[in-house]
């Protein structure tokens, strides 16, 4: 039992000497100052005019900004109409919901909006619709997911126009279908 004592308390100093002797032999780190430290650089607007309306991406040594609420909107809406624009028509299937759209607007249904533009292709469709005051837009939008076609996946977007039009901005997926990643 004296032995093992003996033989634990060797180990012991022995590992001790050894930190001792890495703790002499390591190479000296430079410890920098702050006036040595480069900030991290946050791009928070763009700098100059840009073509497209993605966001700028940030580049080594940047932290990622968020988009905002309207960058990510302006950003879905791209890639959804990439998308459509990606897409071939499926003739029966998007004639179809095309004429379904334009009779919901001319119905009582519609709460009044003015159809300004449709596109239908395979899986996917845009509807922009013009309304006169808010109040319509609002009635509208409370019944339009509730009413077929608009009854499955989709995004909404409301902007209003330069002449101060609401505006109604509408991507539905095919029944069954999904909409388009958007990351």
């Amino acid at each position: 039992m004296r032995a093992l004592l003996v033989c634990g308390a060797g180990l012991l100093l022995a590992a001790l000497i050894a930190l001792v002797w890495l703790a002499g032999h390591r190479p000296a780190t430079p410890v920098a100052s702050a006036g040595d430290i480069a900030p991290t650089m946050v791009e928070t607007a763009p700098t100059r005019a840009r073509s497209s309306s993605a966001p700028p991406r940030p580049t080594r040594g940047e932290a990622k900004v968020p988009p905002s609420r309207e960058q990510a909107a302006t950003l879905a809406v791209a890639r959804l109409d990439q998308a459509l624009a990606d897409q071939v028509a499926d003739g029966r299937w998007s004639a179809q919901v095309e004429r379904d759209v334009r009779d919901l607007l001319a119905s009582e249904k519609g709460h009044g909006g003015r159809l300004t533009a449709l596109a239908c292709k395979h899986s996917l469709c845009r509807v922009e619709i013009a309304h006169d005051d808010r109040d319509g837009q609002e009635a509208f939008l409370e019944r339009l997911t509730y009413i077929a076609p608009f009854d499955s996946e989709g995004l909404i977007r409301r902007t209003t126009g330069a002449d101060g039009t609401q505006r109604t901005l509408v991507y539905f997926a095919r029944q069954g279908q999904r909409l388009p990643r958007l990351d």
